[in-house]
């Protein structure tokens, strides 16, 4: 398949909003493998066209898509979840955009939302953790294999 630049401009806004993620890589993939032109179709015009458009940020597009998820009750409330948070948007943000979708459509759909977005949190919160201990266990290793200041190199 052959990729143009707006094909490459959508792959690039999908992975600022889905970040590090192996299952969605692991879905694209799949979607590559049994149909590449869908592939195409997903990056070209939903990525490269519609969340490309100048006039909302990639940010401010990923609430209007999490709102609509979460009113027509699809499964993809909880990537959408994810994507607002990687994208910087907190926690309370996504629980604004929960509370609006009472009024379009309705309890049930904003109870399921809350109920993906709880276990979206907690992984997140999670992950979260698990870095900036990663990060803090990594400054620690180096510091304790840093020569003090002004001691003479034992290799000359």
């Amino acid at each position: 398949m052959e990729r143009n630049e707006l094909y490459e401009k959508g792959a690039a806004i999908r992975r600022q909003m889905v970040g590090d993620n192996p299952a969605m890589e692991e879905r694209l993939g799949m979607i590559e493998r049994l149909d590449p032109e869908m592939l195409r179709y997903i990056n070209e015009f939903s990525y490269g066209t519609i969340y490309g458009r100048p006039r909302f940020s990639v940010k401010q597009r990923q609430l209007l898509a999490l709102m609509a998820n979460i009113v027509l009750d699809r499964a993809e409330v909880r990537p959408h979840i994810r994507n607002a948070l990687n994208l910087g948007w907190e926690k309370e943000d996504v629980m604004e955009v929960i509370a609006t979708s009472i009024i379009y459509g309705g309890f049930p759909v904003a109870a399921s939302a809350l109920k993906v977005a709880d276990e979206v949190f907690r992984e997140w919160d999670a992950e979260q953790e698990k870095a900036e201990t990663g990060n803090a266990e990594r400054g620690n290793t180096e510091l304790d294999g840093a020569e003090p200041a002004g001691a003479a190199s034992s290799g000359d």
